[in-house]
């Protein structure tokens, strides 16, 4: 047993065993996705693990757990991303190396399959710590990051919840702003 007054570099070296948590949001799942984000949460974790076995960086892990998310159309990121008021898709992504608290981010994305990706390279490519929109794409799109039509994003789910959506507000708009005596 090294002393209390040992230096760290007395210590005996153990490669510590990964340890990976990962969740699909914040919500509550709807019946229909459950399985479906529960199944996803494992292959995420899974494979950041598998990562980080085999001696890969945090940060490697980190950005295949969140693309394997992205990926898959149960979660309201990348593929399955919610509608906005335009029936349009924009993604949002940010990642941090917990070594430095370097952060890296982008707003506003259309076209990038896993904007955790963007992200990332505008962590690792610019000086910048968000980038948005169209800046952002064409960075993303410079350093290779793959890019998918509006149609791969769009899944039965986004479109129920943006009629329900658009419906909700018609009714609120039909309750608060009628012409009555």
């Amino acid at each position: 047993m090294a002393s209390p007054n040992a230096s760290p570099s007395t210590f005996p070296t153990k490669r510590m065993k990964p340890c990976v948590a990962v969740h699909g949001g914040a919500w509550k799942i709807p019946d229909q996705l459950k399985q479906g984000s529960a199944d996803g949460c494992k292959d995420a974790a899974s494979i950041a693990y598998r990562i980080l076995e085999q001696g890969g960086s945090c940060i490697d892990a980190v950005t295949a757990a969140i693309s394997c998310l992205e990926d898959n159309p149960c979660f309201d990121a990348g593929r399955g991303s919610v509608l906005n008021e335009k029936r349009e898709i924009e993604m949002h992504a940010m990642i941090m190396r917990g070594d430095t608290c370097d952060v890296g981010g982008c707003i506003g994305l259309t076209t990038v399959k896993n904007p955790i990706k963007a992200a990332r390279v505008a962590l690792e490519e610019t000086k910048h710590c968000l980038l948005s929109g169209e800046t952002a794409t064409l960075l993303a799109r410079k350093h290779g990051v793959e890019e998918k039509e509006f149609e791969y994003f769009l899944t039965d789910y986004a479109e129920e919840e943006f009629e329900k959506m658009i419906s909700f507000s018609a009714s609120l708009n039909d309750l608060f702003n009628s012409k009555t005596v």
